[in-house]
């Protein structure tokens, strides 16, 4: 990214701005890819290192080392394809034991649709 190229003609001539660009141009350009990445992280299949490291930290799996990029995010889709022993009526439960008073955040009513 040239920096100097936003600047007005006569900032770029002062040496204090050249080195100013100098110093701040590398971090930009290392921001602005990490910025171009970011997408990657949002697709399990195109996670990257960081990415994997994040949803292992949230689903709570181990880190292995020596596992290639492909296995840790085989490890991350199996975990979040997993089926979960869910059913409405145990959904109601669970969300009425963490409420303050009973009903108080959802009330059950027995429909599947709104």
């Amino acid at each position: 990214m040239a920096l100097e190229s936003y600047w007005p003609e006569y900032l770029r001539e002062l040496r204090e701005f050249r080195a100013l660009a100098g110093a701040e141009e590398p971090e930009l350009t290392a921001a602005g890819a990490a910025l171009r990445r970011a997408p990657d992280d949002f697709y399990t299949a195109t996670l990257t290192d960081a990415g994997c490291a994040r949803w292992e930290r949230l689903l709570g799996l181990p880190v292995v080392h020596g596992g290639d990029l492909a296995q840790r995010r085989f490890r991350i889709m199996t975990r979040m394809n997993e089926q979960r022993p869910f059913t409405m009526a145990r959904l109601g439960e669970m969300l009425r034991a963490c409420a303050a008073r009973r009903d108080s955040l959802w009330r059950w009513t027995g429909r599947t649709s709104c």
